[in-house]
């Protein structure tokens, strides 16, 4: 059983003691997620057992999908006679499990948290997927693309290549 709460002024005690092997994903959450969140650029929720301990978090922004390059993408919504070279989106820009409680499908919960978002926004203004840029080199075992396509998030195929991060996406359509 888990809480999950929008980061407020009354959190920034308790996230002191998160603990991840991902440092930059640390460090944003203590030191940039309120700052970003009062600035409008992105919010962050942090999910709690039921006995208050941190247990992870994730942050969306908004984002769009580039399916001009895309091959398979674009000639999909040509079919579905959809025209745009780019289709709105959630970006999940930070999701981190504390060490303490991984192995525990809180990140797949989360996955599932972002999908919801997804179709809440839908009901006020349009929003067909969710992205992510997954790290390719992290400091822990885990590996984050591995990890996003057992979530169903499939690599977009675009013409910018980085070492650091593969742009991938998920359809909530088809999560229906």
């Amino acid at each position: 059983d888990i809480k999950i709460r929008k980061l407020r002024k009354e959190h920034l005690d308790i996230i002191e003691g998160f603990k991840s092997s991902t440092k930059d994903l640390e460090e944003f959450l203590k030191e940039d997620a309120f700052n970003n969140q009062e600035k409008l650029i992105s919010v962050t929720y942090l999910v709690f057992d039921l006995e208050d301990n941190l247990l992870a978090y994730i942050t969306l922004l908004t984002d769009s999908l580039i399916i001009k390059e895309d091959e398979e993408l674009r000639n999909y919504f040509k079919e579905q006679k959809v025209h745009y070279s780019y289709l709105p989106a959630i970006k999940i820009g930070r999701l981190c499990v504390d060490d303490r409680y991984k192995r525990k499908n809180i990140g797949t919960l989360l996955i599932k948290f972002a999908i919801q978002k997804a179709w809440e926004i839908n009901e006020k203004c349009g929003c067909r997927f969710i992205t992510i840029d997954a790290k390719t080199k992290v400091e822990s075992e885990e590996d984050p693309v591995k990890f996003y396509k057992k979530n169903g998030f499939k690599e977009l195929i675009t013409s910018q290549k980085s070492r650091e991060t593969i742009p991938m996406y998920l359809d909530i359509f088809i999560q229906r």
